[in-house]
């Protein structure tokens, strides 16, 4: 007889499962957010490479069947914008491969800015405070809602009230009592995931009018 060869036979991954902890649907995110990954599979100490397109950006091997990290760093240059997340499992030999795919979105968006700071009498009815710049988001899905915000304070600590107005500019109807600081707050939504943000803020400050004039 000839010397005798052996065939090894290692047990496939099977249910392969990759997720993360969006709280919408699809996997979207807001930049900037926590993004937690898990892959998961029925064998322990599979190796699991992480990847988006032709760049595999992490590579766990636990002692169990779960690899799961937080994406920070480096990652963050990786997952961005839209694309579809991969992950292989495979054995300790590199072989019998498994992979999953999820697709994901991570937007970004600023809060635009306005201007109008002015003085006026009280009997006077304030000019329209304007958008200098609109809020922008990188994602052309990604809704943007404007609301309107007062406060008798720069740090909108006092007397906050949230006004019906969502327009882009803010066209006051009449004269207003006393030194106003307004601003503008965005809200962007997607896939069941908000954020929001506000402009800098501006000012109407109010000077008394006379009273009681004579001659």
């Amino acid at each position: 007889y000839s010397n005798a060869v052996s065939v090894t036979i290692i047990e496939a991954p099977t249910n392969l499962s990759l997720t993360t902890n969006n709280s919408g649907s699809n996997n979207t995110f807001v930049a900037g957010t926590n993004i937690e990954i898990e892959a998961s599979s029925d064998q322990n100490g599979l190796t699991y490479n992480f990847s988006v397109g032709a760049t595999n950006f992490k590579t766990i091997t636990p002692a169990g069947a779960t690899a799961s990290f937080t994406a920070s760093g480096s990652d963050l240059d990786i997952l961005t914008g839209q694309g579809v997340l991969k992950v292989e499992a495979s054995s300790s030999a590199g072989l019998c491969l498994k992979d999953e795919e999820i697709p994901f979105t991570i937007f970004n968006f600023s809060s635009g800015s306005i201007a109008g700071d002015q003085s006026k009498c009280s009997n006077q009815t304030p000019n329209p405070l304007i958008s200098a710049s609109l809020a922008t988001t990188d994602i052309s899905s990604v809704t943007l809602a404007y609301v309107w915000q007062t406060a008798t304070n720069a740090t909108f600590t006092a007397n906050l009230l949230t006004t019906p107005v969502t327009s882009s500019n803010y066209v006051f109807s009449s004269s207003i009592a006393t030194t106003t600081f307004f601003r503008r707050k965005v809200t962007a939504s997607l896939s069941g995931v908000s954020s929001f943000s506000y402009s800098n803020a501006v000012s109407v400050t109010i000077i008394e009018a006379p009273t009681n004039l004579s001659l």
